[in-house]
């Protein structure tokens, strides 16, 4: 008898997690540290003001839910910059060290 392997099995969950763990240390990981605590930091905030706007459902209003969900949103396109801005730096460090040793990348 076989066991089926699925995308969300046991495996691949310790895998993720032992990585996570390892990016959080000072272990390589396949993981990027700074999009992990991004990650944290905004996990946190969402969870942090769901909280409050279902705590003061009853009250809030519209001017207050929208200062409320202000933040997050500020907060989600920073990340979205810096990690544009990340892999743009990546991709222009690859081609500076490929142009330096005298190969030369074609594919995009």
């Amino acid at each position: 008898m076989t066991i089926k392997t699925y995308f969300f099995g046991w495996g691949n969950f310790k895998y993720h997690f032992k990585e996570v763990v390892k990016t959080l240390s000072s272990e390589p990981s396949f993981y990027s540290s700074k999009r992990i605590e991004r990650l944290i930091a905004f996990s946190t905030m969402e969870a942090l003001t769901l909280f409050f706007v279902w705590h003061n459902r009853n009250i809030l209003t519209a001017e207050a839910f929208v200062l409320c969900i202000s933040p997050l949103t500020a907060f989600a396109g920073f990340n979205t910059i810096m990690t544009a801005k990340e892999v743009l730096k990546t991709k222009r460090d690859n081609e500076l060290n490929n142009n330096a040793n005298g190969t030369s990348d074609t594919s995009n």
